[in-house]
């Protein structure tokens, strides 16, 4: 009892300091007071992860695979997504282990993965909706939604809707959004969010679309009348391909302190793995504990902002 007080008070500490916290020095921290991951529970199981050739998605991939999982990774570049289907079946010796090449923020591409989705498995165990973008400028997707939103948000919505049914003949359907810290930074702006002012400011697009996905977590828990339980997390700050790419000042200046692919994929592999009771539907975690979605008052959401993303996304339909 007096070491779960004594986490309890040493977590709140580390998740105030944000630093501290988001770093590999918060997962070095808090890793002595966790129990080794169940990976044994997902031997057969079928999972899909979006955005799984490369960084958090294809390591968590990888991991899946290695206890004996069936996985489709769906990833936009076809050769990306054949090396790292190659690369997971050598590492691993699981020939269970699929490919789907799409676009997330294209409509028909999004289609044609659920349709082989479809094909391939009869029943989906676990959804991972990974895959994210953060433009440096502004761009539409097919359709004129502005690309962050429809790779990080819409393509997501309209897939999950198309494999619903496949999630739901599951004795254990778990769909994760995989979000980022930098949601706490903003509220909810549909407007700055669906058609982002000039100039155009890519790390907010970004996070505006982060926030969406908590938001639209604790819709799906709420509104979809399903056994399907739905969670957000996010990983803390990774050293990822991604990251390096979108913004190459933080990554230089905080390499030391980034955290690794193992240690970022964590709480999304731990929950895949703990008990159903423990996955409460609707929630957001980091580093295996649930968290607040709120640090300032004036980025909470409000029940108007809800409805208008709910409207949103389903337009996407």
């Amino acid at each position: 009892m007096a070491m779960n007080k004594f986490f309890a008070w040493l977590d709140n500490l580390l998740d105030a300091t944000v630093l501290f916290s988001f770093s590999n020095l918060g997962y070095f921290l808090r890793r002595p007071f966790w129990r080794r991951l169940a990976m044994d529970s997902l031997d057969g199981k079928s999972v899909v992860i979006t955005g799984g050739s490369g960084g958090i998605g294809f390591y968590t991939a990888l991991r899946l695979a290695e206890a004996g999982a069936r996985v489709i990774i769906i990833s936009s570049n076809w050769e990306r997504s054949r090396d790292a289907v190659e690369r997971i079946r050598s590492r691993t010796n699981n020939p269970a282990v699929h490919g789907i090449v799409a676009d997330m923020g294209d409509p028909a591409q999004v289609d044609r993965a659920i349709e082989e989705t479809l094909q391939q498995f009869p029943v989906i165990d676990r959804l991972i909706l990974n895959a994210g973008i953060l433009p440096a400028t502004r761009q539409s997707a097919p359709g004129g939604v502005e690309r962050t939103v429809a790779v990080n948000l819409m393509g997501p919505h309209r897939y999950l809707a198309g494999v619903m049914d496949r999630l739901e003949q599951s004795n254990d359907p778990r769909v994760m959004l995989v979000s980022s810290g930098g949601m706490y930074g903003v509220g909810m702006d549909m407007d700055a969010m669906l058609n982002p002012p000039e100039p155009f400011d890519g790390v907010r697009a970004y996070a505006y679309t982060k926030r969406a996905q908590v938001m639209l977590t604790q819709l799906y828990a709420r509104r979809l009348t399903t056994d399907v339980r739905f969670a957000s997390l996010h990983p803390g700050w990774v050293r990822t391909p991604g990251l390096k790419t979108s913004l190459p000042g933080f990554y230089r200046w905080m390499y030391l302190f980034l955290r690794t692919l193992h240690q970022g994929s964590d709480t999304l592999l731990w929950l895949c793995t703990i008990d159903r009771e423990r996955f409460d539907n609707g929630a957001f975690w980091f580093d295996r504990r649930q968290r607040g979605t709120v640090r300032l008052k004036s980025t909470r959401p409000t029940e108007t902002q809800e409805e208008q993303l709910w409207q949103a996304v389903s337009r996407s339909l």
